[in-house]
């Protein structure tokens, strides 16, 4: 019980440190630790309900990114809260700005992204 208790809060502790990258807006490239560098270039799916009460579909939001070490640059596609392995760590998109809506396109102008990146150790 107690290597459990140890390994989790040495968790904790690693995702505290690690850098969170807050605003992100589409199209801007911004730096990560571990020489990398990332851009947002679109929402490839955003299902979120403005009514969570009322919510009868899967919620999910889904941004095209390009990850880039210097020398390669990778597309991927970064869904909220789910951490996706990248050179040197792990990225999980955290939270936006847009609030969701019923009906009509969120302007990608409202889309202020924050990401975490948990280098490797």
């Amino acid at each position: 019980m107690s290597a459990f208790l140890f390994s989790s809060a040495a968790a904790i502790a690693a995702a505290a440190s690690a850098p969170v990258i807050s605003q992100v807006s589409m199209f801007d490239e911004v730096e990560l630790p571990a020489g990398l560098s990332l851009y947002t270039v679109g929402v490839l799916d955003d299902t979120r309900c403005p009514d969570r009460e009322l919510c009868f579909r899967e919620e999910r939001l889904v941004v095209a990114t390009v990850v880039m070490d210097g020398r390669k640059r990778t597309g991927v596609a970064m869904e909220l809260g789910v951490p996706l392995r990248v050179y040197g760590g792990w990225l999980t998109l955290v939270s936006t700005t847009a609030m969701p809506r019923e009906y009509g396109a969120i302007p990608l102008a409202e889309y202020g992204l924050t990401y975490l990146f948990e280098p490797d150790r």
